[in-house]
């Protein structure tokens, strides 16, 4: 899926998390609150093609990744002491950080694999219960991931859910080529159910 498409579907999704909360009767305590959550949603809806430098993101992530690793060299050659505390100080967050290492593997690999679901769930609980960062937030990044894999899921090339274990790319029995007339109609078909998902009769309100 192109990105337009993936944050159209992440929008999709996360409307609809937040209407699936009135079923537990929760919700947002704010217009802000629900709010950050959608924009958190749109991030996370483009977050698994960080795996590429011509992505929305991935250009983001290349650039600032090759900046920290310049600013690492240089503090490195001028000042080691400050360098050797810090990797001491932050350790234990570096090697949370290690598996993004998996990144560099390629475009549609392990960012679009069923353990990379699982590893941003796994982050998401460790930002939960260790810096207490708001549970709705971290729910709503999940779901953007989710959606981005199930957009490409449903693509001709499909994902490698089982990566790095398989190489298999697996995908819906109905698909559609990325960029293609039948992206779009999706795309546009998604835009009209969100506006009126946005609607308060759509919603439900009166």
């Amino acid at each position: 899926m192109e990105a337009t498409s993936h944050q159209v579907l992440g929008l999709t999704a996360g409307i609809a998390t937040i209407t699936g909360f009135q079923l537990i009767d929760y919700t947002p305590d704010s217009f802000l609150t629900t709010f950050i959550f959608i924009v958190v949603v749109l991030v996370g809806s483009l977050f698994p093609d960080i795996d590429t430098p011509t992505s929305k993101l991935g250009r983001l992530f290349w650039n600032v990744g090759f900046l920290l690793l310049i600013v690492a060299y240089l503090m490195w050659v001028f000042y080691p002491e400050g360098m050797i505390q810090l990797v001491g100080e932050y350790r234990f967050y570096a090697i949370l950080l290690f598996p993004l290492l998996f990144v560099f593997k390629g475009h549609r690999k392990f960012t679009h694999s069923l353990l990379f679901l699982a590893l941003v769930g796994g982050y998401g609980l460790f930002m939960y219960w260790y810096f207490e960062v708001y549970w709705l937030y971290l729910l709503g990044f999940f779901v953007g991931v989710l959606s981005h894999l199930l957009g490409d899921y449903i693509t001709k090339r499909g994902i490698p859910l089982f990566y790095p274990f398989s190489k298999t790319y697996y995908k819906f029995f109905v698909t559609f080529k990325t960029g293609s007339t039948a992206e779009r109609l999706i795309t546009f078909l998604l835009i009209v159910l969100n506006l009126y998902l946005l609607l308060p009769d759509g919603w439900g309100w009166k």
